[in-house]
C-alpha cells in the first residue's frame, strides 16, 4: 500500500535550500532562495510551493523588492494551476507578467506567458493557449533559453495530442527532445512520454514501447517516482493492447512496488485497476477481484483529497462489474453496474458544474486579462510621455547648448575670417610686388641675354659664309660655327619664349580683339608651317571652310594655334601624319591638332597646360622644349573667353590638342 501520510521526500536541491535558508534574515536574498525552493516543488507539490511563494511575496512587497515580488507571483501563480485555483492562478499570473514586462526581464516574462497558456487551456481555450504557448516560445528562442523552449514545446505538443493532431504532437516533441540532448531531466522524460503516447495512439506499438522504455530508465536516474510509476503503467497498457499480458502483468506489479511507502494514490489506483482489468481479460476472476477490490478502498480510504476520486471509482465499479458478471455473480455484478452509473451520472453532473464554473472563470479571467491590459496600457502610456518630457528637456537643454556653441563658433570664424582676409591681402600685396619683381628681374635679364647672343648669331653665320666661300674650306671649323649657330638660335629661342610667357602673365597684359577670318589665319599657319614638317617627312592635312568670322588678338591666337602645330611636328616621328581641323558650331569655333605622336598618359593629361611641366614624350629631331608653350596657349585662349585642353587615348596612340573660341 502507499503511505497516505507522511509528506513526500524532498530532493536534495530542495533540502539544500532549506538549509542555506535557515541561516539567512528576512531580505532579498532570502526572497530569492525562497522563490528556488518554490520553483523546485510546484511540479510535484504545490502547496508546499505556496507555501514558499507567499513568505517570499511578504519579504519582497515590504523590501520594495520587485524582482523578487514577480517571482513569487509566477510560482504561486503555477502552484495554484496545478491545484485548479484557475481564477487566483491566472490573476498572479498577469500581474507576473506585467511586472516582468516593466523591467524588461525576458526570463521572468516567458515563464509568465507559459503559465497563462497552461491556464487558458485549463479553461477550455485551446486557442488563447496557443497564443501564450507561442510568445513565450518567441521569446525564449530570442534569449537562446534552450530549456525554456522545450518546455513550451511539451506544451504544445500535449495541446495537438489533445485535439488528435498526432503529427503536430511528434514534432513538436521531437523538437523538445532536440534541445534537451544532455539534459538528464525532468522535461525530456516529459517529452519521451508525450512521444510513447502519441505513438500508442497511433497504433504504433513498437515505437511507443521505445520512448516509454526511454522515459522510464531517465526517471530511475532522475529519482522521479512518480514518473516511474506512470510510466510502467504505460508499458503495461501497451502490452496489454498488444495482449502480451505476462509483460503486461509485470510491469503493473513494478508500478505497485514503486509506489509503496511514497504518496501516489492515482498511479497506485491505475496500477490495480490494470490487474483487474487484464485478470480480468485472462479469465482469472478471482484474482481480478482481488486487485479491484483493492483499489476501491484506495480512494476510498483519501475521499476527497483528490479531483480524480469519483472518475477512478466509478472506473473501478465498472471492472467490478465485469469481473462478477464473468464469475456467474449477476447480482453483484448488477450492485457494481448501478453504483458505476451513480457515480457516472454524479461524474457527469459534476463535470457539467465544473465546466460551467470553467467558463465564469474564462470570463472572469477575460476580464482580468483586459484590466491588466489597460493597466499595462496606461502605464506604457505614462511611461512613454515621461519619457517624451524628459527627452524634449533635454533636447531643448542639447539644442541650448548647440545654439550657444555655434554662436561663439560662429564669432570665432567670423574673427578667424576676417584674419585671413587681411593675411590674404597682405600675402596678395607682396605676392603681386613680388610677381612684378620677378617680371622685370626676368625682362632685364632676357633682354641682357638677348643682344649678345644675337651678336653671336650673326658673327657664326657670318663665319659659316666665309667658310664656305675660301676654295680649301677647313671642314672642322665649318662644323664649328655650324653648332655656334643652332646653340645660339635654339637658346634665343628659349629666351623669346620666356619673354612672351613674362608678357602674357603679367597683370598689365591685354589683347586687342578685331573682326577677323580665323580659317584664313589657321592656312596661313599651316602654309608656314609645311616647310618645317617636310624636313621630318611629316605631312598636314588641313581641313577648314572658306570663311570663319570671329572677334579675336589675331597676333596672339596665331602665337596659340601655331603652339599646337609645332608641338604636333616636335613630338610626331619623322613620316607621321597631323591634322588640323577648323570647325564651328552655332556658339563657338574649334581648332583641332592631332598627331600620330607617342600619345599622353592620365599623369600627362593632368599637367598638360601647367607651367614648366615636362611631359612623358621628347622631341623626336632634337628640338628644344621650355615647358611653357601649353601654359601660355592656356592663358590666351582663356583671355579670348575660350577654353583649351587635350584628349589621348594613351601612350603610342597620338594625341589631339583642342581649343575653343566664341564667335
Amino acid at each position: 500500500m502507499p503511505d497516505l501520510k507522511s509528506p513526500p521526500k524532498l530532493s536534495s536541491a530542495v533540502q539544500q535550500l532549506r538549509e542555506k535558508l535557515r541561516t539567512l534574515e528576512p531580505g532579498s536574498e532570502r526572497a530569492d532562495v525562497l522563490n528556488l525552493i518554490a520553483a523546485e516543488l510546484k511540479y510535484s507539490e504545490p502547496l508546499r510551493a505556496q507555501d514558499a511563494a507567499k513568505e517570499s511575496y511578504a519579504i519582497s512587497t515590504a523590501l520594495g523588492y520587485t524582482r523578487g515580488a514577480a517571482y513569487s507571483l509566477i510560482n504561486s501563480g503555477y502552484a495554484e494551476w496545478r491545484l485548479g485555483l484557475f481564477g487566483s492562478a491566472l490573476t498572479k499570473s498577469l500581474d507576473a507578467l506585467s511586472h516582468f514586462e516593466q523591467t524588461a526581464d525576458k526570463y521572468g516574462e516567458a515563464d509568465a506567458l507559459n503559465t497563462i497558456g497552461l491556464i487558458s487551456n485549463s479553461l477550455g481555450d485551446g486557442e488563447k493557449a496557443m497564443h501564450y504557448y507561442e510568445q513565450s516560445l518567441k521569446i525564449r528562442e530570442a534569449t537562446g533559453d534552450r530549456q525554456g523552449m522545450a518546455v513550451c514545446l511539451n506544451n504544445i505538443g500535449e495541446f495537438h495530442l489533445s485535439n488528435g493532431d498526432y503529427a503536430g504532437a511528434l514534432e513538436c516533441y521531437t523538437q523538445s527532445l532536440k534541445l534537451k540532448e544532455g539534459d538528464g531531466g525532468w522535461g525530456r522524460a516529459r517529452a519521451l512520454s508525450g512521444l510513447g503516447l502519441v505513438y500508442l495512439k497511433m497504433g504504433d506499438a513498437a515505437n511507443s514501447l521505445r520512448f516509454y522504455t526511454d522515459a522510464l530508465r531517465l526517471r530511475e536516474e532522475i529519482g522521479d517516482v512518480a514518473g516511474q510509476a506512470a510510466s510502467l503503467n504505460s508499458l503495461a497498457t501497451v502490452y496489454q493492447h498488444g495482449h502480451d499480458l505476462a509483460a503486461a502483468e509485470e510491469h503493473y506489479l513494478q508500478s505497485l512496488k514503486v509506489c509503496e511507502g511514497e504518496d501516489l494514490r492515482t498511479e497506485y489506483v491505475e496500477a490495480l485497476l490494470g490487474l483487474g482489468m487484464l485478470f480480468t481479460e485472462s479469465h482469472k476472476t478471482q484474482r481480478a477481484l482481488q486487485y479491484l477490490h483493492q483499489a476501491l478502498a484506495v480512494p476510498k480510504s483519501a475521499a476527497g483529497t483528490e479531483e480524480n476520486v469519483k472518475e477512478l471509482t466509478a472506473y473501478v465499479h465498472g471492472a467490478l462489474a465485469d469481473a462478477y458478471r464473468q464469475a456467474g455473480d449477476y447480482a453483484s455484478a448488477l450492485e457494481h453496474f448501478e453504483r458505476y452509473h451513480t457515480l457516472e451520472k454524479e461524474f457527469f453532473n459534476d463535470e457539467s458544474a465544473r465546466k460551467t464554473r470553467l467558463l465564469q472563470l474564462r470570463y472572469e479571467a477575460e476580464r482580468l486579462a483586459r484590466e491588466t491590459e489597460q493597466r499595462r496600457t496606461e502605464t506604457n502610456l505614462l511611461k512613454t510621455k515621461n519619457e517624451e518630457l524628459a527627452e524634449a528637456l533635454r533636447e531643448t537643454e542639447r539644442q541650448r547648448a548647440e545654439a550657444e556653441w555655434q554662436q561663439a563658433e560662429a564669432e570665432r570664424q567670423q574673427a578667424e575670417a576676417e584674419r585671413q582676409h587681411r593675411e590674404a591681402e597682405r600675402m596678395r600685396g607682396l605676392s603681386e610686388s613680388a610677381s612684378q619683381l620677378k617680371t622685370e628681374l626676368l625682362n632685364i635679364a632676357a633682354h641682357d641675354l638677348k643682344n649678345p647672343l644675337q651678336s653671336i648669331l650673326g658673327f657664326a653665320d657670318l663665319l659659316r659664309e666665309t667658310i664656305e666661300q675660301e676654295e680649301t674650306q677647313n671642314l672642322p671649323l665649318k662644323a664649328m660655327a655650324g653648332s655656334i649657330f643652332t646653340s645660339s638660335r635654339r637658346m634665343l629661342s628659349l629666351i623669346d619664349g620666356l619673354l612672351e610667357a613674362a608678357t602674357v602673365e603679367s597683370d598689365r597684359f591685354e589683347i586687342h580683339p578685331m573682326p577677323m577670318d580665323f580659317a584664313a589665319l589657321v592656312r596661313t599657319l599651316v602654309s608656314s608651317m609645311e616647310p618645317l614638317a617636310e624636313r621630318k617627312q611629316q605631312s598636314i592635312i588641313l581641313t577648314a571652310p572658306e570663311s570663319l568670322m570671329l572677334t579675336a588678338d589675331a597676333k596672339w591666337l596665331m602665337d596659340a594655334a601655331e603652339n599646337l602645330l609645332s608641338n604636333a611636328i616636335k613630338y610626331s616621328p619623322p613620316g607621321k601624319r597631323i591634322w588640323v581641323d577648323v570647325l564651328r558650331n552655332a556658339t563657338q569655333a574649334e581648332l583641332r591638332v592631332r598627331d600620330e605622336g607617342p600619345g599622353l598618359g592620365e599623369d600627362d593629361l593632368k599637367k598638360a597646360f601647367g607651367k614648366f611641366q615636362r611631359l612623358s614624350a621628347r622631341p623626336t629631331g632634337g628640338e628644344s622644349s621650355t615647358g611653357l608653350g601649353l601654359s601660355i596657349v592656356k592663358r590666351l585662349v582663356e583671355l579670348h573667353g575660350g577654353k583649351a585642353w587635350a584628349e589621348s587615348d594613351g601612350k603610342e596612340k597620338g594625341a589631339t590638342f583642342v581649343l575653343t573660341l566664341p564667335v
